[in-house]
């Protein structure tokens, strides 16, 4: 886990206890504090001091994730290696079912979850991944949630560390992904609902600098998995979305997400046009209804209460 700033004591202590707290039990957790300049640090500590499995790293200067989780992985000592995001919180058997899953799928290198997604008011959404992406699924986006993986060593033996790319350092897990893929190694994805991710859409800013280093990601990434022409269109999607204006990219993030959480009042018709349209969710969707159909009698991506 890489921790900056985290703005709250009671997100980062469900963070953690969420991993502490796991039906598997005997592992080590590595948290790297990246030059936090709040009350992080002394937070880290006091958690720390109450389990003897955590081993506190302090960078001295924010330098990014990319090198936070490096300096983590300088010190694992496991055969498989787990990610935590410090906003983000797991299912009590999310460790269990991957590391079983693994050893089950001896040709899979490393595996994620899919997740439910929340704000600071409460859960509003699920993101499901392909359960066996291949090369095409990296496209559109990545096909896996970075914080819900677990991995072989090999793959870090193998393919290195993660890289630091342009100037904002905000796209390693795409990066690392693809070389993984590129090496030959296989991922796959649980289709179970393991991991509760963070995301407060507007606070989601995607600077231009930021649409620029996903450019430089794609572009090496695209050419080390063997994309041709055909394929170059996906490359330059985040310079087509510098010259969208960020209040319409918002707007258009606040219409999904609300018609989302107020599905009941829409048509059918309509809840379809939206996912398709307007996520990434369109360019799995066919394939996961179609292969999901008798074990879901329901539409995925959306919990459906009362």
């Amino acid at each position: 886990m890489g921790v900056y700033n985290c703005p709250a004591r009671e997100m980062l202590t469900r963070a953690v206890d969420s991993i502490l707290n796991q039906t598997f039990t005997d592992f080590e957790f590595l948290i790297c504090d990246d030059g936090s300049t709040n009350d992080t640090l002394q937070w880290l500590h006091e958690i720390a001091a109450k389990d003897s499995r955590i081993t506190v790293i302090e960078s001295g200067e924010n330098r990014g994730l990319a090198l936070a989780l490096n300096r983590c992985l300088e010190q694992a000592q496991g055969a498989f290696i787990a990610r935590q995001d410090a906003d983000d919180y797991s299912a009590l058997t999310r460790l269990q079912a991957e590391l079983d899953f693994l050893k089950a799928h001896i040709n899979v290198a490393f595996v994620g979850t899919d997740c439910f997604v929340y704000d600071s008011n409460s859960i509003y959404g699920e993101w499901h991944r392909p359960e066996y992406p291949t090369k095409e699924d990296f496209l559109f986006n990545s096909p896996f949630i970075h914080g819900t993986t677990m991995f072989r060593r090999e793959v870090f033996d193998k393919c290195g560390a993660y890289r630091l790319i342009g100037k904002c350092h905000k796209y390693e897990d795409y990066d690392f992904f693809m070389r993984a893929y590129a090496e030959g190694f296989q991922g796959a994805n649980i289709n179970q609902l393991l991991y509760t991710f963070y995301s407060e859409e507007k606070k989601n800013f995607v600077s231009r600098k930021m649409r620029f280093d996903e450019y430089l990601v794609r572009k090496e990434g695209f050419k080390r998995l063997g994309y041709g022409l055909n394929q170059y269109h996906y490359v330059l999607k985040p310079l087509a979305l510098i010259l969208v204006p960020n209040k319409l990219l918002c707007w258009i993030k606040d219409y999904k997400k609300n018609s989302l959480m107020h599905k009941r009042s829409l048509s059918l018709r309509l809840y379809k046009v939206i996912v398709n349209r307007n996520s990434y969710i369109k360019f799995n969707y066919e394939r996961y209804v179609n292969t999901n159909r008798a074990a879901h009698k329901r539409f995925p991506f959306i919990s459906w209460n009362g």
